[in-house]
């Protein structure tokens, strides 16, 4: 097992840490994974583009049942296809074995990547290694969209599309001329509302979900299906956001983007509160799905959530302010440390994480 923090990563993304700091007089044992694609905007092919990036740590044995560490929206350089930075420490012996899996997802949200369908509509990488005492190794991750749709035996990594041996992967991401490839096996493209996903062998004239209507306030873009509002843009959001009946996200920017801000009305609902202070008096979801990341010193200050399924994911000081309550009927909080809040209620029937 391990643990981790963000570097690059840390300005939008939820983390999972279970230790304490590593003692600073003494060099470091860790691990530092570069992510980049070619699939961040605006280098993004033929509109391919990035959504969600998900990182995953655990032990081999488990790593496909295990919750995602860290999940990241976006790229933090797109100009240079970077998506983020992540170190990973030791849990227990300094010189243990860890695995950890990358997922992008491109055609799908983030939760539906599935090893089921070999994790089409998604970028998959994974690799083991074993901690080196006292001694920082570094790793690239290339979540290439040549990639996409594409599957390796278990023991082989994907890179440009083609499947290698992950000894023959050099630390740059790429691999020598010489070294041994294969053909990745191609996975049949997720299905969008019944139609081929765009780019697929379908051609590109299918069309993504569409908009449903109500999403059109001057805050609002549709994507993919979803309606997102964007706050502050055209002043600072509050009160109830979503439209009946869709799947919102709520990405709260700045400080004081959203303040006593309500998601109610809609089937699922995630808010993005990615700055100091961007979520601020109250933050309520009660819907089928709800999904909370405070990514930032506090970010969030109070949150309430009821409904089918909520999860909370906080990074930083203080960020998920004083008080967490939920009664939703399933409640999963991710925190640690300085992250948690002062005060955690539950009264669901099943409490997760550090409830």
């Amino acid at each position: 097992m391990a643990r981790i923090r963000t570097g690059i990563l840390a300005g939008a993304l939820g983390v999972l840490a279970t230790m304490a700091a590593v003692a600073a007089c003494a060099d470091p044992t860790e691990i530092v994974v570069e992510i980049y694609s070619d699939a961040c905007p605006p280098s993004g092919r033929s509109g391919r583009v990035a959504g969600d990036t998900a990182i995953t740590v655990s032990s081999k044995e488990a790593i496909d049942r295990a919750r995602p560490s860290a999940v990241k929206s976006g790229c933090d350089a797109p100009a240079s296809g970077l998506v983020g930075t992540v170190t990973i420490y030791p849990s227990g012996a300094n010189d243990g074995e860890v695995t950890f899996r990358v997922l992008t997802a491109v055609d799908r949200p983030i939760g539906a990547c599935s090893a089921a369908d070999g994790w089409a509509g998604c970028i998959e990488q994974s690799r083991t290694m074993r901690f080196s005492p006292r001694t920082t190794q570094r790793v690239v991750i290339t979540q290439s969209i040549e990639c996409l749709n594409r599957r390796c035996p278990d023991d082989q990594v994907c890179v440009a599309g083609a499947c290698f041996e992950p000894g023959s992967v050099q630390e740059d991401g790429g691999t020598a001329t010489d070294a041994a490839r294969s053909d990745a096996t191609i996975i049949d493209a997720p299905a969008v509302d019944g139609a081929v996903v765009p780019g697929t062998d379908a051609g590109d004239s299918a069309v993504p979900k569409p908009c449903p209507p109500g999403c059109t306030g001057p805050r609002q873009t549709c994507e993919d299906g979803v309606c997102v509002t964007t706050c502050p843009v055209g002043g600072a959001c509050t009160g109830e956001v979503c439209p009946p009946n869709q799947d919102c996200v709520i990405r709260c920017q700045t400080s004081n983007a959203c303040s006593n801000v309500k998601c109610s009305t809609g089937k699922s609902c995630r808010f993005e509160c990615t700055s100091q202070n961007s979520c601020q008096n109250d933050l309520s979801c009660a819907v089928p799905r709800c999904d909370v990341h405070c990514a930032a010193n506090n970010a969030c200050s109070t949150l309430n959530l009821s409904g089918g399924d909520a999860t909370v994911t906080c990074t930083g000081n203080k960020a998920c302010g004083d008080t967490v309550a939920c009664s939703a009927t399933k409640c999963t909080l991710t925190c640690a440390g300085a992250s948690c809040p002062t005060s955690k209620a539950c009264s669901s029937a099943m409490c997760e994480g550090e409830f």
